[in-house]
């Protein structure tokens, strides 16, 4: 009969810490991990995974907030939600972005104040891959922000071809 080996409780070196911690973070970014604090300050942590892959992004502001004020908002992000962001042309044109949902209440006023986000629900915020911001809407004309994800796609395109003539 065979022994099994003894349990060893083995440190992992600092290194091994750090890729740990490495491949964490790629996973949350690739899941949608949402906004997270780092040592660079607040961001969204899906920002970097576009800028990797030449998308724009999609930042959709929503609310939960039950308060009495925010009756007519919590109806709007459903609205939004239910008949807008369905649409087929709407839909056709957010497969090619990084999409992303944030709860309004669950924004810091850092991230507020780095991504330009208002206090506004239901917002939909189009940034190009840099993380720079090129729209903000609160349009349910379905055709208009069809129109608006194309022209961003195409600056985004423009911008990766620009910086591979760079290269």
């Amino acid at each position: 009969m065979e022994m099994p080996a003894p349990k060893t409780t083995d440190t992992p070196s600092p290194g091994e810490n750090k890729k740990k911690k490495f491949n964490k973070f790629a996973a949350m970014a690739r899941l949608g991990g949402g906004a997270k604090k780092s040592d660079k300050g607040a961001k969204i942590t899906q920002f970097a995974g576009a800028k990797t892959s030449y998308k724009p992004i999609a930042l959709f502001i929503y609310t939960t907030d039950m308060s009495k004020k925010a009756e007519r908002a919590r109806a709007a992000c459903s609205k939004y939600l239910s008949d807008v962001l369905p649409n087929a042309e709407v839909g056709n044109e957010l497969v090619n972005f990084v999409r992303i949902k944030m709860n309004l209440s669950a924004v810091s006023k850092e991230i507020r104040k780095k991504y330009r986000i208002g206090y506004f629900a239901p917002q939909l915020l189009i940034y190009d891959c840099n993380g720079r911001l090129m729209y903000r809407t609160r349009t349910t004309d379905t055709k208009q922000l069809a129109s608006m994800l194309k022209r961003a796609l195409a600056k985004t395109r423009a911008i990766r071809a620009r910086e591979l003539r760079t290269k």
